[in-house]
């Protein structure tokens, strides 16, 4: 009688866990990838609040739900909203927007106007300014005519 490696248990006993792992594999990954339909939220849980009951401490419920925080047609107040931070009017708009300083490569992130947003390392250009130095919420410029300006984040990091 000859030998055969498929009449050896633990072949066999091998046999049998690869298989068992590939069909736990292929129910998992189909699992995985079927979508299932989401019913409806109940109307119960549609419908407004009619009663708050309120916190102990702070400020009362009923002033925090007056403010209609989520409220469609509310606005952020003038003040609220700061403007980004801009250099004089000679700059032509160019706004720090951050900067990231990391040693040997860091780099700003301006914007010329309404452009969108450009990550700029110490020697590129944006509208005739050359960026000559990044700092932790600053950045130095200087332009052809070799004027040095300064722009700077308040409070640095936003």
């Amino acid at each position: 009688m000859r030998w055969s490696p498929w009449r050896a248990p633990r072949v066999l006993a091998a046999l049998a866990f690869a298989v068992l792992c590939a069909v736990l594999l292929a129910r998992s990954a189909f699992h995985a990838v079927r979508s299932l339909d989401v019913p409806p939220a109940p109307a119960s849980v549609l419908q407004p609040v009619e009663h708050v009951t309120p916190v102990t401490g702070g400020t009362p419920t009923d002033r925090l739900v007056a403010l209609a925080p989520f409220s469609a047609s509310r606005t952020a107040a003038a003040s609220a909203t700061p403007s980004p931070p801009t250099m004089t009017d000679a700059s032509g708009g160019l706004r720090l927007v951050g900067t990231v300083t990391d040693g040997e490569r860091s780099f700003a992130v301006c914007r010329l106007g309404t452009a969108r947003p450009r990550i700029l390392y110490a020697g590129d250009t944006l509208g005739g300014w050359r960026l000559q130095r990044v700092a932790p919420g600053s950045a130095t410029f200087v332009d052809a005519a070799r004027v040095r300006r300064e722009l700077r984040l308040d409070p640095p990091g936003n």
